[in-house]
C-alpha cells in the first residue's frame, strides 16, 4: 500500500469493491474515498486508519490476504465498514447509471413464470412481511 494514506485507504476500499473492466467501476472510482472517510463512525474511521498505516508499502498484491486478517481478527468492525462501504458505492451516481443500464438490457416481455393474481394475493394478505 502507498505511504500516502488517501492513496492507501482507496487501495483497502477497491480491495473490497475492486469492480470489473466490463460494468462495474472500482470503489475509488465511483465514490469519492475522502468524503467517504470523512462521514465513517469516528471509531470505524480510527480503525481503518489504522488498517492503511500498518501496511503500509504492502505490495498491492498481499492486500487482499491482509483484508481477509483483518475480517478474522475484526469483524464486527469489518461488517461496519464493509457495510457502509456497499451503501456508499450502491447509491453513488455512477453504480446507480451501471445498474439501470442493467435493468434497462432485460426483457420487456411478461415472463411466463409471473403470476399477477399470487402477487396480488400477496399484496393483499401481507404474506412475507416482517412481523415484530
Amino acid at each position: 500500500m502507498s505511504s500516502d494514506p488517501a492513496v492507501a485507504l482507496a487501495a483497502l476500499l477497491d480491495g473490497l469493491i475492486p469492480g470489473d473492466d466490463l460494468r462495474w467501476p472500482p470503489f475509488s472510482a465511483a465514490v469519492a474515498v475522502p468524503a467517504f472517510a470523512d462521514g465513517l463512525d469516528p471509531i470505524l474511521h480510527d480503525q481503518v486508519t489504522a488498517f492503511c498505516d500498518r501496511h503500509i508499502g504492502t505490495p498491492m498484491a498481499d492486500v487482499p490476504a491482509e483484508i481477509a486478517a483483518w475480517e478474522q481478527a475484526a469483524p464486527r468492525e469489518f461488517a461496519a465498514l464493509l457495510s457502509a462501504a456497499y451503501r456508499a458505492y450502491y447509491t453513488s451516481p455512477l453504480v446507480l447509471g451501471a445498474v439501470t443500464a442493467l435493468a434497462d438490457a432485460g426483457p420487456r416481455e411478461p415472463s411466463a413464470l409471473f403470476d399477477p393474481d399470487l402477487v396480488a394475493r400477496v399484496v393483499a394478505t401481507g404474506a412475507g412481511r416482517r412481523r415484530l
